[in-house]
């Protein structure tokens, strides 16, 4: 494993009645720049002026597609409804 160096995942042995499931979500850097992109596309909304030229697709809807946000979050829920439950 490589805890150690800041990736992989935790041992259970380290988690007394516990186990470890994969469920699809993306890594930590994904889930930031999924993040990034939205905050970028609200302050977009808000001020289309301060773009900066970026390749960002024009609208609504298509520029929170284009975040992966919803999905992202999507997943999480569908976790936390799995653990939960």
């Amino acid at each position: 494993m490589t805890c150690g160096r800041g990736a992989g995942y935790e041992s259970e042995t380290h988690y007394r009645d516990c186990k470890i499931k994969f469920l699809n979500i993306d890594n930590i850097h994904d889930m930031r720049s999924s993040l990034n992109s939205l905050l970028d596309l609200c302050q977009y909304i808000q001020d289309p002026k301060a773009d900066g030229g970026s390749s960002r697709p024009t609208g609504w809807l298509s520029g929170l597609a284009y975040t992966k946000w919803l999905d992202h979050s999507r997943l999480v829920r569908s976790v936390i409804v799995t653990m939960v439950g």
